[in-house]
């Protein structure tokens, strides 16, 4: 009985560890099925890409992530910090909060830059 318990506390232990160690999160955002332009987009536009948009410690975590040296954003907005990586554009918006987008042409998945200013 003793090295029963001994072995159930084991499992417990190292099925509690596991759970714990899981490099997965759950996703902040928004997604949106849209055409090559996002934005008042011509009639009859093809809406042919999904464009995410991640938000909080989604952005942050895959901001903080990205080896690419982050750019002058602020053309668009005073303090931003821009990090770019194909079509996936990742902002610092003073450091406070995080913002990214990206666009995947659903036919190839190729990855494209979505969004404005």
């Amino acid at each position: 009985m003793h090295k029963a318990m001994i072995t159930i506390g084991m499992l417990t232990s190292s099925t509690i560890l596991l759970a714990q160690a899981s490099p997965y999160s759950n996703l902040t955002g928004q997604f949106t099925i849209t055409g090559k332009d996002a934005l008042d987009p011509p009639p009859g536009q093809k809406r042919d890409r999904l464009g995410l948009f991640l938000t909080g410690d989604s952005a942050k975590r895959t901001y903080n992530a990205m080896t690419a040296t982050p750019i002058n954003g602020d053309a668009c907005e005073d303090g931003l910090r821009l990090k770019k990586a194909g079509g996936l554009v990742c902002a610092s918006h003073r450091g406070k909060n995080y913002t990214c987008s990206v666009a995947i042409v659903l036919a190839t998945g190729q990855t494209k830059p979505i969004g404005t200013c």
